[in-house]
This record gives structure tokens, sequence and C-alpha cells, in this order.
């Protein structure tokens, strides 16, 4: 069974540039009818995000973009609920309890892309640039794979010789700030808390 590529943070940054053109144009038209649509799927179907575009096919900015919004609304849940130093004792683990809280089977897809949302929340921190991870959208597929150790490396990068990148697209970065707490607001949860589940 042959291994999955280890990806560099290089790698990251080099289709992170080359897919830029494309993001600027796909962020030329509005996405709020998209976001809300995919918001109120997802208060039924909390996996739709995780799974959307065609098995098999290269995914589309589309695809990648409602994943991005799927990831870091659950991250950015479970932080509000300050779930992250008291689960860790749990046998059930982080993503297996997230899963269990939204009704979903814990598996290697739900914990990939949940460990996803946790570390672009990571890279935005350290960046020190809120939802500066739209701009990684054209290689989200391959930043699902990226190692710890790279993570950190591309945290350097960004907040080193990228940043000026990230300051030329300070309205895209803003504007999906605003889709971003469009989705949190319309998806969110019934429950006062996700400590119901405990």
């Amino acid at each position: 069974m042959s291994q999955r590529h280890a990806y560099t943070a290089e790698d990251i940054l080099r289709e992170t540039v080359q897919g830029l053109a494309s993001l600027k144009a796909f962020f030329a038209y509005d996405k709020s009818g998209l976001v809300l649509y995919m918001a109120r799927a997802a208060k039924q179907n909390r996996r739709l995000g995780l799974g959307f575009g065609q098995k098999g096919k290269h995914p589309t900015l589309e695809d990648l973009f409602i994943r991005l919004l799927t990831c870091l609304c659950w991250a950015q849940r479970l932080e509000v609920e300050c779930f992250a130093t008291t689960i860790t004792a749990n046998s059930y683990g982080l993503a297996a309890h997230l899963s269990r809280c939204y009704g979903m089977e814990h598996n290697y897809v739900t914990a990939n892309y949940f460990r996803c949302g946790r570390q672009l929340r990571k890279i935005e921190r350290h960046v020190g640039v809120e939802d500066c991870s739209i701009i990684l959208l054209p290689s989200l597929a391959k930043l699902l794979w990226l190692p710890d150790r790279e993570i950190l490396r591309l945290i350097d990068l960004l907040s080193g010789s990228f940043m000026p990148t990230l300051s030329s697209n300070k309205q895209m970065i803003e504007e999906f700030h605003q889709y971003r707490q469009l989705y949190n607001t319309v998806s969110n949860r019934t429950v006062s808390s996700l400590s119901d589940c405990w």
C-alpha cells in the first residue's frame, strides 16, 4: 500500500500562489446565497460540508470554500465551549466527541477535517490575521495532510515573507470574515451548549 505524499509548507504556499488569480475571480461574485443555503442545510446534516463535491473528482474552489467554512465552524465552536482541555482526558477523544455531539459517525474523514479546522485556527492566531485561512483555499486539499512540523513552518513563512500577500488581499479576507459570520450564525445549533452531549 503506497503512502500519501508528505507535503511541505512550501508546497502549500506554491499552490496558494498558483491559485490566487482563480481565488480572486471566485470572490468577484457574491457568495451570500451559497453560504446561506449550505448553513441551513448543515443544520440538518453536519457532515454535508465535508463531502460536498463529486467523489473521485478534484475539488472545485466552491467545494473547498464550503469545506473551509465547515472546518472552521467546528473548530471555533469547540473553542468557544472551552472543551480543548477538559476533553483530552475523555476516552472518546476530541474529534470523536465533536462527531457524537453532531450526531455523526466518527471516522478518519471527520477526524481529519476537524484537525484541519484546528490547524487553520492555529495558523490564524499565530500569524495574527483573523480569517487569513481563505488565502490558503487553493491548497486546502493538501493542507489536510500537512504534518504538524510543517504547520509550524507554514506559520513562520506566512508571518514573514508571505505577509505582503496577505496584506494585499485584505479586502478578500474581510469579505470572508462576513461569510464566516453568516455561516456560523445560521448553522448554529439549537442546544444551548455542546456540553449537553456529555
